[in-house]
């Protein structure tokens, strides 16, 4: 068995070197979760900006108010996916979902996506809450110490 070098030719303290190998780093999945919700954020920012020229045409069409509303709501989603990492970024992301699904009212279209969406939000809260539930219990791979898609050797 040969030692493992990096690019300068120097011993990287793995096999053949004498030393443990280090453990592999715990993950952290609320990161990943947190991604996740940003990058939601980020595909309801593109759908309702394509759908505010549709909206504006469909119809009897929405007043400027109504489009004002809607575009600055967008913004706000691509704002809030910038603010997933603090504490307070969760409610954020669903005080936006509910404002959405209000926005019915300026135009039934953007309220049946706002709703849409927010089954969305309630797909990644359950996960969240299951993610949460797990971690109590220590059964995330990390936590019973193989790596994720290899289960347990029984």
């Amino acid at each position: 068995m040969s030692d493992q070098r990096d690019s300068h030719g120097e011993d990287t303290g793995r096999r053949g070197s004498g030393l443990p190998e280090a453990p592999p780093e715990v993950r952290d999945p609320w990161k990943g979760l947190r991604g996740i919700m940003a990058g939601t954020l980020v595909l309801e920012f593109i759908v309702f900006g394509l759908a505010l020229p549709v909206i504006w045409q469909l119809g009897a069409g929405v007043s400027s108010a109504g489009f004002v509303v809607v575009a600055v709501l967008t913004v706000l989603l691509l704002a809030a996916s910038g603010v997933q990492g603090r504490r307070w970024g969760l409610g954020v992301a669903l005080a936006l979902q509910l404002c959405l699904i209000g926005c019915y009212f300026v135009h039934p279209a953007v309220g049946i996506m706002g709703v849409i969406f927010a089954a969305i939000w309630g797909y990644i809260l359950y996960v969240r809450n299951d993610v949460a539930k797990r971690m109590r219990e220590g059964r995330l791979a990390d936590q019973l110490g193989h790596p994720p898609g290899h289960p347990p050797s029984r």
